[in-house]
């Protein structure tokens, strides 16, 4: 298993999926199960890429200048990278496959997560957790103020009757908040809970564990 960060705008880091068949054609296929899932809960898709509107224009229905398909319309890793300019992608890799993945992205206000996404158990742990660890600044103690000029929180959205998703945020430091997104409730993290919550009993834990290991 190998968890990493890939870049989105940088050509090794899209070369390292789409070079490659099977761990290309694994994460399309993650992707395109939001697609799947839109076309049976709304019985259509929106479309963004202007490639995507220009090859298909001729089956999309123009709402106010957004284009959308009542037809699925699959996504290449290509699309996605373009979907995702200028974000983080985190990816757990398996058997050469990508099994999970999560998106961060630079938002004026914070740093956002979005599209988390795990076939296997512990995906999303270990996906969130290791594009958390990519924002922490160890020597500030907070999250890194790199592209913003303020001292930054992390923000995701979920369904709180998704239990397995807010027990994975919650385990972080994450707690939830009365603000909602697209019909979703917004979670925060700050560098004092991810702080309390998460790197301290992990801390303690390293330390117990060398600790028995020099006992023994």
């Amino acid at each position: 298993m190998e968890i990493k960060i890939l870049n989105s705008n940088n050509q090794e880091d899209q070369d390292f999926i789409n070079n490659n068949p099977i761990r290309k054609q694994s994460f399309e296929d993650l992707y395109n199960e939001w697609n799947i899932e839109l076309i049976e809960k709304n019985k259509k898709m929106r479309i963004r890429l202007p490639n995507l509107i220009e090859k298909y224009k001729d089956v999309l229905e123009d709402i106010d200048g957004k284009y959308f398909s009542s037809s699925l319309i699959l996504y290449t890793s290509y699309d996605i990278f373009k979907v995702f300019k200028d974000a983080k992608i985190s990816i757990m890799i398996v058997n050469n496959k990508i099994e999970a993945f999560t998106v961060g992205h630079v938002w004026p206000d914070c740093f956002y997560i979005s599209h988390v996404r795990s076939k296997i158990k512990g995906g999303c742990t270990n996906i969130v957790s290791k594009l958390i660890e990519s924002w922490w600044d160890k020597q500030n103690l907070k999250f890194s103020p790199t592209e913003l000029d303020h001292d930054p929180s992390i923000r995701l959205h979920v369904q709180e009757k998704n239990l397995s998703a807010v027990g994975c945020y919650t385990k972080f430091g994450f707690k939830m908040t009365n603000e909602t997104l697209n019909g979703e409730t917004v979670m925060i993290l700050t560098k004092e809970s991810y702080a309390e919550k998460y790197l301290l009993p992990q801390t303690i834990k390293t330390l117990q564990n060398r600790l028995n290991k020099n006992i023994s």
